[in-house]
C-alpha cells in the first residue's frame, strides 16, 4: 500500500486502541473523528458512547429514533423512499441518511421477508481497496418474536411478547462484505469476529438496536469492522477491545493482542492461563452448541440461513 494510506491506516488503529474512535465520511471512507471538516461526517463508530452526525453536521445522541419517530415505525407504514428506491415493509426513519454517506446504495434483492441492500464502503481515500457491503433488512413484521420496549432501557431493549423470554443471538440486521480491488477483489471479507453463518459481528448487541438506531449507524459499524481487518492484514494485529469466546482466543493465540474478554489488557496477562486449562472436548462442545443455538434462533425468527448463499457458493 502507498505510504500515505499506510499512515492513515496506522492512525486509525492507534485511535481505536486508545478508544478515541473514528468517523465515516461520504462514500464510506473512514477518517479521524476530529480531523475532517467534512460536514457529512458520521461521528465515532468505535466509542462505547456511540453517536451519529446528520448530513448537516449536527451530532445526535444515541437515542435517535426513539419517541415519536420510533412510534411512527409501524407495520402500517409499508412504503418509504430511499433516494429513488422504495422498500416495502421498512420504516422510513430507519433509512434516513443512508444515501448521504453511501450514495450508490441499492436494493439488490427483496424476497417477501427481507430486503437485501448493497453499497460500497470506500474505506480509505487514495487506496484502490474498497469493499461491497450487503445488509439483510428483515421487513415488517420483523418483530414477530421480539419487540422494543422503552420501559426496560436501551441495554435491555429487546424483550419478548410472550412470558418465556427469547433474546435472539443473530443480529437484527445481518451483514456481509466482499473485497473490491487488490488481489482479494471479489472474495468475501472474513474475520474471527463473525457469526456462525459468516455474517459480520460488528458491535455489541446493546450498541445498535433496531427500532432505536438508524441503519446508517450499523453500516458505519460494519465499515469500521472491515477496516480493522485491513489493519490486521497490514500490521498483524487486531486493534482495540475484542469480545471472543475462549475457543477463538486459543486458536488465534495472540498473546500480545488485547484480550478477547472485552478488556484492553494483553491476552497473556489476562485470560490466557484460565483458557488453556479448559479441556479440548469442552471447547468443541461450546463451539458446536453456540452454532446450533444461533441457527435455531434464525429458524424461530423465520429468517433464511444463507441470504447470500448463491454468492458464497462461488468460493
Amino acid at each position: 500500500m502507498h505510504s500515505n494510506v499506510n499512515n492513515t491506516l496506522w492512525t486509525f488503529g492507534r485511535r481505536t486502541e486508545s478508544g478515541e474512535g473514528s468517523a465515516i465520511a461520504e462514500g464510506g471512507f473512514v477518517v479521524a473523528g476530529d480531523a475532517s471538516p467534512d460536514p457529512t461526517t458520521l461521528a465515532e463508530t468505535e466509542s462505547h458512547e456511540h453517536h451519529s452526525a446528520g448530513p448537516e453536521g449536527r451530532r445526535i445522541g444515541k437515542g435517535e429514533g426513539q419517541g415519536a419517530q420510533a412510534e411512527a415505525s409501524t407495520p402500517d407504514q409499508t412504503a418509504h423512499p430511499l433516494g429513488q428506491l422504495n422498500i416495502e415493509g421498512a420504516a422510513g426513519w430507519e433509512l434516513e441518511g443512508l444515501r448521504d454517506y453511501f450514495p450508490d446504495v441499492e436494493v439488490v434483492g427483496s424476497p417477501s421477508r427481507f430486503a437485501l441492500l448493497s453499497m460500497t464502503a470506500g474505506l480509505l481515500r487514495d487506496s484502490p481497496i474498497a469493499a461491497r457491503l450487503y445488509l439483510e433488512l428483515p421487513l415488517w413484521p420483523w418483530d414477530r418474536m421480539t419487540r422494543i420496549d422503552s420501559h426496560f432501557g436501551r441495554s435491555q431493549a429487546i424483550i419478548t411478547r410472550s412470558e418465556a423470554p427469547f433474546i435472539p443471538m443473530p443480529p437484527p440486521v445481518r451483514a456481509w462484505a466482499f473485497w473490491q480491488g487488490g488481489l482479494l477483489g471479489g472474495f468475501p471479507v472474513r474475520s474471527h469476529h463473525e457469526n456462525p453463518d459468516g455474517s459480520i459481528c460488528a458491535c455489541m448487541s446493546y450498541e445498535w438496536i433496531r427500532g432505536v438506531h438508524r441503519l446508517l449507524d450499523y453500516a458505519a459499524y460494519c465499515t469500521s469492522w472491515i477496516l480493522k481487518i485491513l489493519y490486521e492484514r497490514a500490521f498483524n494485529q487486531y486493534p482495540g477491545a475484542q469480545h471472543l469466546p475462549p475457543w477463538v482466543r486459543l486458536e488465534r493465540l495472540r498473546l500480545d493482542e488485547s484480550c478477547g474478554c472485552g478488556k484492553l489488557g494483553l491476552y497473556r496477562s489476562c485470560c490466557w492461563n484460565q483458557d488453556r486449562r479448559i479441556g479440548s472436548q469442552r471447547l468443541t462442545h461450546g463451539r458446536l452448541e453456540d452454532a446450533a443455538e444461533y441457527f435455531d434462533h434464525l429458524k424461530k425468527q423465520g429468517r433464511p440461513f444463507w441470504p447470500l448463499g448463491e454468492v458464497f457458493r462461488r468460493f
